[in-house]
Protein backbone atom coordinates (compact mmCIF):
# COMPACT_ATOMS: atom_id res chain seq x y z
CA UNK A 1 0.00 0.00 0.00
CA UNK A 2 1.25 3.42 -0.87
CA UNK A 3 1.72 6.25 2.34
CA UNK A 4 -1.31 8.09 0.92
CA UNK A 5 -3.81 4.99 0.79
CA UNK A 6 -2.54 4.06 4.52
CA UNK A 7 -2.75 7.49 5.77
CA UNK A 8 -7.05 7.50 4.34
CA UNK A 9 -7.22 3.61 6.21
CA UNK A 10 -5.62 5.54 9.33
CA UNK A 11 -8.84 7.56 9.88
CA UNK A 12 -10.68 4.63 10.61
CA UNK A 13 -8.43 1.91 11.92
CA UNK A 14 -6.21 2.74 15.08
CA UNK A 15 -3.47 0.48 13.79
CA UNK A 16 -2.54 -1.50 10.83
CA UNK A 17 -0.13 -4.17 10.16
CA UNK A 18 1.93 -6.13 7.17
CA UNK A 19 4.24 -9.33 8.47
CA UNK A 20 7.34 -9.59 6.18
CA UNK A 21 7.85 -12.91 6.87
CA UNK A 22 11.46 -12.88 5.30
CA UNK A 23 14.19 -10.15 3.46
CA UNK A 24 15.08 -13.05 2.02
CA UNK A 25 14.80 -12.77 -2.03
CA UNK A 26 16.47 -16.44 -2.18
CA UNK A 27 12.61 -17.83 -1.04
CA UNK A 28 11.34 -16.07 -4.19
CA UNK A 29 13.63 -18.49 -6.41
CA UNK A 30 11.47 -21.53 -8.69
CA UNK A 31 10.93 -24.39 -5.93
CA UNK A 32 10.98 -21.57 -2.65
CA UNK A 33 7.83 -20.89 -0.77
CA UNK A 34 7.84 -17.36 -1.90
CA UNK A 35 8.18 -18.68 -5.66
CA UNK A 36 5.41 -16.99 -8.01
CA UNK A 37 3.90 -14.99 -5.37
CA UNK A 38 4.96 -11.28 -6.21
CA UNK A 39 2.96 -10.21 -3.26
CA UNK A 40 6.14 -11.49 -1.05
CA UNK A 41 8.41 -9.52 -2.85
CA UNK A 42 10.58 -8.47 0.30
CA UNK A 43 11.44 -5.44 -1.31
CA UNK A 44 7.69 -4.58 -1.47
CA UNK A 45 6.72 -5.09 1.94
CA UNK A 46 9.16 -3.33 3.32
CA UNK A 47 8.15 -0.28 1.40
CA UNK A 48 5.26 -0.73 2.81
CA UNK A 49 6.27 -0.96 6.45
CA UNK A 50 8.30 2.51 5.51
CA UNK A 51 5.03 4.14 4.03
CA UNK A 52 3.38 3.21 7.49
CA UNK A 53 6.44 5.28 9.07
CA UNK A 54 5.89 8.14 7.02
CA UNK A 55 2.29 8.12 7.57
CA UNK A 56 2.35 7.72 11.52
CA UNK A 57 0.61 4.77 11.69
CA UNK A 58 1.26 2.26 14.55
CA UNK A 59 1.91 -0.57 12.90
CA UNK A 60 2.47 -4.33 13.45
CA UNK A 61 5.16 -6.72 11.43
CA UNK A 62 7.38 -9.38 12.11
CA UNK A 63 8.83 -12.64 10.32
CA UNK A 64 7.40 -16.20 9.96
CA UNK A 65 10.29 -19.25 10.84
CA UNK A 66 10.23 -22.36 9.41
CA UNK A 67 9.87 -21.47 5.79
CA UNK A 68 13.06 -22.68 4.46
CA UNK A 69 15.20 -19.84 5.46
CA UNK A 70 18.24 -19.49 7.40
CA UNK A 71 18.62 -18.63 11.28
CA UNK A 72 20.92 -15.61 9.55
CA UNK A 73 18.04 -14.85 7.42
CA UNK A 74 15.54 -14.38 10.09
CA UNK A 75 18.41 -11.99 11.82
CA UNK A 76 18.61 -10.35 8.74
CA UNK A 77 14.68 -10.02 8.69
CA UNK A 78 14.12 -9.12 11.97
CA UNK A 79 17.20 -6.34 11.44
CA UNK A 80 15.24 -4.85 8.38
CA UNK A 81 12.47 -4.43 10.43
CA UNK A 82 13.93 -2.79 13.14
CA UNK A 83 15.92 -0.50 10.37
CA UNK A 84 12.52 0.92 9.90
CA UNK A 85 11.73 1.39 13.14
CA UNK A 86 14.58 3.25 13.62
CA UNK A 87 13.32 5.71 11.41
CA UNK A 88 10.04 6.57 12.23
CA UNK A 89 9.42 4.67 15.88
CA UNK A 90 5.91 3.01 14.09
CA UNK A 91 6.31 -0.49 15.05
CA UNK A 92 4.10 -0.90 17.78
CA UNK A 93 4.10 -4.82 17.58
CA UNK A 94 6.72 -7.36 16.72
CA UNK A 95 5.50 -10.83 15.75
CA UNK A 96 7.56 -14.35 15.65
CA UNK A 97 5.26 -16.64 14.57
CA UNK A 98 6.01 -20.41 13.74
CA UNK A 99 4.61 -21.92 10.16
CA UNK A 100 1.97 -24.47 10.23
CA UNK A 101 1.75 -26.40 7.23
CA UNK A 102 -2.15 -26.28 5.74
CA UNK A 103 -3.86 -28.98 4.02
CA UNK A 104 -4.64 -27.68 0.51
CA UNK A 105 -1.92 -25.39 0.38
CA UNK A 106 1.65 -26.39 -1.84
CA UNK A 107 3.36 -26.72 1.53
CA UNK A 108 1.01 -29.17 2.97
CA UNK A 109 3.40 -31.77 3.24
CA UNK A 110 6.23 -29.69 4.69
CA UNK A 111 7.68 -29.94 8.24
CA UNK A 112 6.89 -27.59 10.97
CA UNK A 113 9.53 -26.10 12.83
CA UNK A 114 10.17 -27.46 16.53
CA UNK A 115 9.80 -25.67 19.79
CA UNK A 116 13.11 -24.63 19.82
CA UNK A 117 13.64 -22.80 16.59
CA UNK A 118 10.53 -20.60 17.46
CA UNK A 119 12.42 -19.91 20.75
CA UNK A 120 15.56 -18.90 19.22
CA UNK A 121 13.70 -16.70 16.87
CA UNK A 122 11.64 -14.64 19.92
CA UNK A 123 14.94 -14.46 21.83
CA UNK A 124 17.04 -12.98 18.84
CA UNK A 125 13.96 -10.76 18.60
CA UNK A 126 13.98 -9.56 22.16
CA UNK A 127 17.97 -8.76 22.33
CA UNK A 128 17.62 -6.97 18.65
CA UNK A 129 14.88 -4.39 19.50
CA UNK A 130 15.28 -4.12 23.46
CA UNK A 131 13.32 -4.33 26.78
CA UNK A 132 10.11 -1.66 25.36
CA UNK A 133 9.17 -3.49 22.05
CA UNK A 134 5.57 -5.57 22.61
CA UNK A 135 6.41 -8.83 21.16
CA UNK A 136 4.03 -11.23 20.28
CA UNK A 137 3.58 -15.17 19.41
CA UNK A 138 0.38 -16.67 18.87
CA UNK A 139 -0.32 -19.68 21.24
CA UNK A 140 -2.80 -21.38 18.98
CA UNK A 141 0.04 -22.44 17.07
CA UNK A 142 2.76 -23.30 19.62
CA UNK A 143 4.68 -26.02 19.11
CA UNK A 144 4.11 -28.98 22.15
CA UNK A 145 5.96 -31.86 22.06
CA UNK A 146 2.68 -33.78 23.00
CA UNK A 147 -1.27 -33.12 23.46
CA UNK A 148 -1.80 -32.46 26.74
CA UNK A 149 -2.31 -29.42 28.64
CA UNK A 150 0.99 -29.53 30.79
CA UNK A 151 3.57 -30.22 27.60
CA UNK A 152 1.52 -26.98 26.05
CA UNK A 153 2.28 -25.11 29.60
CA UNK A 154 5.58 -26.10 28.65
CA UNK A 155 5.85 -24.99 25.47
CA UNK A 156 3.92 -21.18 26.44
CA UNK A 157 6.80 -20.48 29.53
CA UNK A 158 9.56 -21.28 27.40
CA UNK A 159 8.26 -18.23 24.70
CA UNK A 160 7.41 -16.53 28.16
CA UNK A 161 10.63 -16.82 29.72
CA UNK A 162 12.19 -16.45 25.66
CA UNK A 163 10.73 -12.58 25.91
CA UNK A 164 7.31 -12.20 24.69
CA UNK A 165 4.81 -9.92 26.38
CA UNK A 166 1.81 -10.43 24.05
CA UNK A 167 -0.38 -12.88 23.37
CA UNK A 168 -2.14 -11.23 20.66
CA UNK A 169 -5.79 -11.42 19.64
CA UNK A 170 -7.40 -14.73 22.15
CA UNK A 171 -11.23 -14.85 21.54
CA UNK A 172 -14.12 -17.21 22.85
CA UNK A 173 -16.45 -16.03 20.32
CA UNK A 174 -14.25 -16.23 16.81
CA UNK A 175 -11.82 -18.49 15.49
CA UNK A 176 -8.85 -18.00 13.78
CA UNK A 177 -9.61 -16.96 10.62
CA UNK A 178 -5.75 -17.19 8.96
CA UNK A 179 -5.23 -20.75 10.74
CA UNK A 180 -9.44 -22.17 11.37
CA UNK A 181 -8.02 -25.93 12.00
CA UNK A 182 -6.23 -24.41 15.41
CA UNK A 183 -8.34 -23.20 17.93
CA UNK A 184 -7.50 -20.69 20.22
CA UNK A 185 -7.20 -21.89 23.80
CA UNK A 186 -9.35 -21.30 26.84
CA UNK A 187 -8.53 -18.04 28.41
CA UNK A 188 -8.38 -19.40 31.67
CA UNK A 189 -5.17 -21.98 30.69
CA UNK A 190 -3.28 -19.29 29.06
CA UNK A 191 -3.86 -17.32 32.33
CA UNK A 192 -2.67 -20.14 34.31
CA UNK A 193 0.29 -20.85 32.53
CA UNK A 194 0.96 -16.54 31.89
CA UNK A 195 0.76 -16.42 36.02
CA UNK A 196 3.02 -19.75 36.55
CA UNK A 197 5.77 -17.36 34.67
CA UNK A 198 5.16 -14.60 37.54
CA UNK A 199 2.66 -12.29 34.40
CA UNK A 200 -1.00 -11.44 34.31
CA UNK A 201 -3.10 -11.84 31.62
CA UNK A 202 -4.42 -8.73 30.61
CA UNK A 203 -6.60 -7.46 27.36
CA UNK A 204 -5.79 -4.70 25.68
CA UNK A 205 -6.75 -2.17 22.63
CA UNK A 206 -5.96 -2.59 18.92
CA UNK A 207 -3.78 -0.11 19.70
CA UNK A 208 -1.23 0.17 22.38
CA UNK A 209 -1.67 3.04 25.19
CA UNK A 210 2.14 4.48 24.32
CA UNK A 211 0.95 4.51 20.73
CA UNK A 212 -1.98 6.40 20.78
CA UNK A 213 0.02 10.22 19.77
CA UNK A 214 0.53 8.92 16.66
CA UNK A 215 -2.81 8.88 15.81
CA UNK A 216 -3.05 12.69 16.34
CA UNK A 217 -6.33 12.29 17.91
CA UNK A 218 -7.05 10.18 21.18
CA UNK A 219 -10.28 8.33 21.64
CA UNK A 220 -12.73 10.30 23.31
CA UNK A 221 -12.57 8.62 27.08
CA UNK A 222 -9.34 8.58 27.85
CA UNK A 223 -5.55 10.74 27.52
CA UNK A 224 -2.60 8.08 28.06
CA UNK A 225 -0.29 10.46 29.01
CA UNK A 226 -1.98 11.27 32.16
CA UNK A 227 -3.27 8.70 34.17
CA UNK A 228 -5.21 11.28 36.28
CA UNK A 229 -6.14 13.31 33.67
CA UNK A 230 -10.43 13.47 33.53
CA UNK A 231 -12.24 12.43 30.40
CA UNK A 232 -11.72 15.10 28.13
CA UNK A 233 -13.82 14.30 24.88
CA UNK A 234 -11.56 17.34 23.36
CA UNK A 235 -8.08 16.63 23.60
CA UNK A 236 -5.71 16.74 20.44
CA UNK A 237 -2.35 15.77 20.24
CA UNK A 238 0.01 16.20 18.10
CA UNK A 239 0.17 13.63 15.46
CA UNK A 240 4.23 14.76 14.49
CA UNK A 241 5.64 15.04 17.64
CA UNK A 242 7.75 12.11 18.42
CA UNK A 243 7.01 9.14 20.98
CA UNK A 244 8.80 9.34 24.63
CA UNK A 245 9.56 5.40 24.83
CA UNK A 246 10.26 6.62 28.81
CA UNK A 247 6.94 7.93 29.56
CA UNK A 248 5.50 5.95 32.42
CA UNK A 249 2.01 4.98 31.08
CA UNK A 250 -0.97 3.35 33.82
CA UNK A 251 -1.64 0.57 31.52
CA UNK A 252 -4.94 -0.49 34.03
CA UNK A 253 -5.95 3.04 33.63
CA UNK A 254 -6.51 2.36 30.11
CA UNK A 255 -8.26 -0.64 30.28
CA UNK A 256 -10.54 0.45 32.92
CA UNK A 257 -11.43 3.49 30.78
CA UNK A 258 -12.10 1.31 27.94
CA UNK A 259 -14.12 -0.93 30.32
CA UNK A 260 -16.06 2.36 30.80
CA UNK A 261 -16.58 3.16 27.32
CA UNK A 262 -17.98 0.03 25.92
CA UNK A 263 -14.34 -0.12 23.73
CA UNK A 264 -13.91 -3.54 21.90
CA UNK A 265 -10.80 -5.34 23.38
CA UNK A 266 -8.28 -6.92 20.72
CA UNK A 267 -5.43 -8.83 22.56
CA UNK A 268 -4.38 -10.07 25.33
CA UNK A 269 -0.63 -9.01 26.79
CA UNK A 270 0.85 -9.38 30.08
CA UNK A 271 1.10 -7.67 32.83
CA UNK A 272 3.82 -6.76 35.37
CA UNK A 273 6.12 -9.43 37.55
CA UNK A 274 3.89 -11.26 40.44
CA UNK A 275 0.58 -10.40 39.29
CA UNK A 276 0.84 -6.63 39.06
CA UNK A 277 -0.16 -4.28 36.49
CA UNK A 278 3.14 -2.50 35.27
CA UNK A 279 4.53 -1.92 31.83
CA UNK A 280 4.66 -5.68 31.49
CA UNK A 281 7.48 -4.66 28.27
CA UNK A 282 9.24 -7.93 28.92
CA UNK A 283 8.43 -11.26 29.79
CA UNK A 284 11.76 -13.15 30.39
CA UNK A 285 15.26 -11.51 31.40
CA UNK A 286 17.81 -10.66 28.66
CA UNK A 287 20.26 -13.57 30.06
CA UNK A 288 17.04 -15.95 29.40
CA UNK A 289 16.96 -14.95 26.04
CA UNK A 290 20.80 -14.80 25.54
CA UNK A 291 20.35 -18.66 26.87
CA UNK A 292 18.03 -19.67 23.99
CA UNK A 293 20.61 -17.71 21.78
CA UNK A 294 23.77 -19.86 22.64
CA UNK A 295 21.91 -23.06 22.82
CA UNK A 296 22.59 -23.04 26.52
CA UNK A 297 18.21 -22.88 26.86
CA UNK A 298 16.10 -25.72 27.41
CA UNK A 299 12.35 -26.29 25.41
CA UNK A 300 10.27 -26.27 28.57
Amino acid sequence: MSQAELERMRQVSASQGLMLESASTRLMAEGGPHFDCPDKEPSARLDTLEAAGLAKVPFTSGILVGIGETRRERLESLLSIRRSHGRHGHIAELIVQNFVPKAGTAMADAHAPPLAELVWSVAAARLLFGPNMNLQAPPNLTPAPGQGDEELAGSWRALLDAGISDWGGVSPLTRDFVNPDRPWPHVAKLAAATAAAGYELMPRLSVYPEYMPLLGRLPTFFNPLDANASLDGNAVFDGNAALDQNAVLDRKAVLDAAEWSGAALSGMWLGGASGGAGAGAHAGPASAAAEWLDGSGGAG
